[in-house]
């Protein structure tokens, strides 16, 4: 039996030497390790030593940010129990089990992680390779919120995390989805008084325009807009031959009938207001999600497509009745417009000073009034 299980072993060592090998790939590049030999750096590696080190100084730097993100989560985790005190949702002796309760397992949290780094670090001393990914965990997650920190970012409805990078020391532009609803009227006797309503959805960049402090932010973007209008005494939108008019329909109109125009425009602000800086371990942020903050300024764009909706009875039936066509529409559309509010949310206001058609015998200058939401 035992001559019969040294001729397995040699057998072994014969036919499968490169099972003792391994590629390694790091930031370094691809290096081929023997692990033949041990408590020394592998004879066709020349670098180990650097290798070593930098291995070593990515691991302390994980257990640091364990560290880092356990107390960041623990203060929110507080923030969280003071706020319901406030509330009066739970009595002082209940806030005090539940923050102790959570600073225990933010305590045993860390203990359990950085025991993991610390078991890595001794290998890599002892010359073994273990796979240990850092800085590229991901997730995907349903959820909404503006994200004022590097927890994540919100993109239709789905709060997601990419790789995990260092975070950039001083990021100066963030990006947020807005949307806007509003109603208001057009200038002239043919609409209907706060019959017009448009709704807007678009991506915005922000970004600070001062390198110490963040009282102004310069925001730029696109946005998808749509607008529509309702008409007195039965009227509807008529294109003769290049000159807008508005005409008596045949039938009387429902109320729900109106006239849409859709838009593609690129809106820009100033934005004014206070900022709180939250600064963290090697990078800092300006929040702005709770203060005061007021914009100003305008937009450009162009006018896609217009669609007319005549919804009326005939013969005892309902009749809804679409049209896509040319209505003499401008198709360059430009105009100003602000918002004031606190946090996210905002009242918005917005006054197109081209007119809606091109030739008209009719007064058509939108002004709108609404709400404004960042996410």
């Amino acid at each position: 039996m035992k001559k019969l299980m040294l001729i397995a072993i040699a057998a072994t060592g014969l036919f499968l030497p490169k099972l003792n090998a391994q590629v390694l790939r790091d930031s370094l590049g691809y290096y081929e390790l023997n692990e033949n030999v041990r408590g020394r750096a592998p004879l066709d590696f020349k670098d180990y030593e650097k290798y070593r080190k930098e291995r070593i100084a990515l691991l302390e730097q994980e257990k640091a940010q364990i560290v880092e993100d356990e107390k960041e989560a623990l203060k929110k985790i507080i923030e969280s129990i003071d706020a319901r005190l406030e509330r009066k949702e739970i009595t002082p002796e209940k806030a005090l089990a539940l923050k102790e309760k959570a600073a225990k397992i933010a305590a045993e949290n860390i203990d359990n992680k950085t025991e993991i780094i610390n078991n890595h670090i001794a290998l890599v001393n002892r010359d073994v390779y273990y796979n240990l990914d850092l800085y590229t965990t991901s997730y995907v997650q349903i959820g909404f919120g503006n994200a004022t920190d590097e927890a994540g970012s919100f993109l239709l409805g789905l709060q997601y995390k990419g790789e995990r990078k260092k975070p950039k020391y001083d990021k100066r532009t963030f990006a947020d989805i807005v949307v806007a609803a509003g109603f208001g009227s057009m200038h002239g006797d043919p609409y209907k008084f706060f019959k017009h309503g448009n709704a807007e959805f678009g991506l915005t960049l922000r970004t600070r325009l001062f390198k110490d402090h963040n009282k102004v932010r310069l925001l730029y973007g696109v946005s998808y807009m749509v607008e529509s209008f309702q008409f007195n005494d039965n009227k509807y939108v008529v294109n003769n031959n290049g000159y807008s008019t508005l005409e008596t329909f045949s039938s009387p109109l429902k109320k729900r009938s109106y006239f849409q125009v859709n838009k593609i425009i690129a809106p820009f602000y100033l934005e004014f207001g206070p900022s709180k800086k939250k600064e963290y371990k090697d990078y800092f942020r300006y929040d702005t999600s709770k203060a005061f903050k007021i914009g100003i300024g305008g937009y450009v764009g162009a006018a896609v497509s217009a669609m007319q909706v005549l919804k009326y009875n005939e013969n005892g039936h309902n009749v809804v009745l679409k049209r896509r066509a040319d209505y003499n529409t401008n198709g360059f559309v430009y105009g100003v417009n602000g918002y004031i509010g606190l946090g996210d949310i905002s009242l918005f206001g917005r006054y197109e000073i081209n007119k809606v058609f091109k030739d008209a015998d009719i007064k058509n200058n939108a002004l709108s009034v609404g709400l404004r939401v960042v996410f």
